[in-house]
C-alpha cells in the first residue's frame, strides 16, 4: 500500500513540475485554431511514463455548437471528393 502511495506522490510531483511547460492545445473550429474561452482543462498523460503531454480544453457549449456547424459544412464538400483522392488526403495507399 505504501509503495503505491509513494508512486502516486512521485507521479504527482512530476506532473506539477511539468505543468508550466506543457502546451495547451487550441480548438480547431471551422478550419481555424482558436483558444477556448473555458477555464477548465483536461490533462493528457502518457500512460507508459505518466508524463504530462498537453492540456486540452473542456470546450464551452457555444464552442461545441460552432464546431458541429463547421463539421457539417465541411462534410458537404468532403462527401463529393472521389474515394481515390480521399485516400491521398488521409495518407492511405
Amino acid at each position: 500500500m505504501l509503495r503505491l502511495y509513494s508512486k502516486s506522490l512521485l507521479a504527482g510531483a512530476r506532473l506539477g513540475r511539468q505543468m508550466s511547460s506543457v502546451p495547451v492545445v487550441p480548438n480547431f473550429i471551422d478550419g481555424r485554431f482558436e483558444q477556448s474561452k473555458t477555464t477548465k482543462f483536461i490533462d493528457v498523460v502518457n500512460p507508459a511514463t505518466q508524463e504530462l503531454v498537453c492540456r486540452v480544453p473542456e470546450s464551452t457549449d457555444e464552442e461545441l455548437k460552432r464546431a458541429e456547424a463547421g463539421a457539417k459544412k465541411a462534410f458537404q464538400a468532403w462527401r463529393d471528393v472521389p474515394v481515390q483522392q480521399r485516400q491521398v488526403c488521409q495518407g492511405t495507399p
